[in-house]
């Protein structure tokens, strides 16, 4: 159970990080 909480708050702040990443190098390149 713990395990698989673990999974998904890892895949959600992954998700999170990488769409803050993209939106602020969409920023620079604009």
């Amino acid at each position: 159970m713990l395990y698989l909480v673990g999974r998904v708050i890892t895949i959600i702040a992954w998700y999170i990080f990488i769409w803050k990443m993209g939106l602020a190098i969409l920023r620079v390149n604009t």
